[in-house]
């Protein structure tokens, strides 16, 4: 193993050797390679088989999962959204302590409290999350598919990015199986208000939840408005709108 020093770092493989950091400091290594028949084959190469699997099973969940919500998340989840969600499935497939390595399942790891608790307050915007967008306390009622604000003050209760005129919110009541991958999806009626309008009570509801499929997501997707020759356009950028993870059944 050599160390590198110079003013340029490259990071990767270039010719057979593969150049890292390590404890603060870069190094060179030549590539090893073995056999496809020998990484499948040989005992000391079963962990690494195992947690390829679960990686795959991760990248399929994490598609599967996200492909529904793509309208409500189009302009508003970051382009690395996709690699945080599979992130997301391979620790929930960590929690299952009922399977064999290699064969843990997220079915299993959303079924303990850890994994509901891993979701809940999940951001489809990393930059821009609920708790740093909507500052008042809601009321999420799980059973009847309703979200409320009681006093809501757009101008006082929203951190509006520059140029919004108006708010746009909804509720989303997203079901998914992680054994089957079949979904179902509802929402509220959005509601958009003007930034400046005066305090009120705002409830957004589902007018009748269908029979849970697998697990139940209640979501809240916010976005932000410039009216312009009475047409309200979405605004577009890092702080212009938040979908997150509210309840988890």
């Amino acid at each position: 193993m050599a160390k590198v020093k110079g003013l340029l770092q490259f990071y990767g493989t270039i010719d057979g050797v593969n150049l890292y950091r390590l404890e603060g400091e870069n190094v060179a290594r030549k590539a090893k390679s073995i056999s496809k028949k020998k990484y499948k084959t040989a005992p000391n190469y079963a962990s690494f088989r195992d947690a390829g699997k679960e990686m795959g099973s991760a990248a399929k969940m994490s598609s599967a999962f996200r492909q529904p919500l793509k309208i409500y998340t189009n302009g508003i989840a970051e382009n690395r959204m996709y690699s945080r969600v599979n992130a997301l499935m391979r620790k929930l497939i960590l929690l299952d302590g009922i399977s064999l390595r290699g064969e843990r399942t997220a079915t299993n790891g959303i079924a303990t409290a850890e994994g509901k608790e891993l979701i809940k307050n999940f951001q489809f915007n990393v930059h821009k999350s609920l708790v740093q967008t909507l500052q008042c306390g809601y009321i999420l009622d799980v059973v009847t598919g309703t979200f409320q604000v009681l006093d809501f003050s757009p101008k006082k209760d929203l951190k509006s990015p520059v140029g919004a005129t108006h708010v746009g919110m909804q509720l989303l009541c997203y079901d998914f199986d992680f054994t089957t991958k079949a979904h179902a999806l509802q929402e509220s009626d959005a509601l958009v208000v003007p930034i400046d309008t005066p305090t009120q009570e705002v409830t957004l509801g589902i007018t009748t939840l269908h029979t849970p499929q697998g697990s139940r997501f209640f979501m809240l997707r916010i976005l932000f408005y410039q009216e312009v020759n009475g047409v309200n356009y979405a605004l577009k950028g890092d702080d212009c709108g938040v979908v997150s993870v509210l309840g988890v059944v």
